[in-house]
């Protein structure tokens, strides 16, 4: 299994500019279901990243009525993307590992990182789902602990006195 953070970055990344309204970002996410959203500005450079956490400090929540049992989000129309994205954008080489990248998200508490190229160009986004995703991987393939104890008691010379013995009726 490849490791690098190209393997399992996310490719097709979905953009929003930093103009647009914060309603059309958000629209935009619950559509794609996305919780992130690399920022650019109209030159097409990456100026921020808008998160799912940044909208949520943006939105006022309509109480639900008798004709709308369900409560909404609202954004102030003058509210834009510029106002709430997050400035720093965190970045990590397409050949960085894995390990590498679990490293960064927790240390600089965050859930996504850009995936670039040798020149600096986003290539994809790598978020914690994932990696989530490369773990289930892992786990689903791994011998458990008491498989790996078994096979190598079984197949050692101590597991084949124990097999003797157990033959033997002792």
């Amino acid at each position: 299994m490849n490791y690098q953070a190209r393997a399992s970055m996310t490719e097709n990344v979905f953009v929003t500019l930093w103009s647009e309204s914060l309603q059309s970002a958000f629209d935009k996410m619950r559509h794609l279901h996305i919780r992130h959203l690399p920022v650019v500005d109209q030159n097409g450079n990456i100026v921020g990243m808008l998160s799912e956490r940044d909208l949520q400090r943006a939105m006022t929540v309509v109480p639900p009525s008798i004709a709308n049992r369900d409560q909404v989000a609202e954004f102030d129309p003058d509210f834009i993307v510029r106002d709430f994205m997050s400035q720093e954008v965190h970045t990590i080489s397409e050949k960085a590992n894995l390990k590498e990248a679990a490293q960064a998200m927790n240390s600089l508490k965050v859930s996504s990182l850009v995936v670039t190229n040798a020149n600096r160009e986003m290539v994809g986004i790598l978020t914690n789902e994932d990696l989530l995703v490369v773990l289930i991987g892992l786990l689903n393939r791994q011998p458990s602990v008491v498989d790996e104890f078994k096979n190598l008691c079984y197949n050692s010379p101590l597991g084949a006195i124990a097999n003797l013995l157990n033959q033997s009726g002792i």
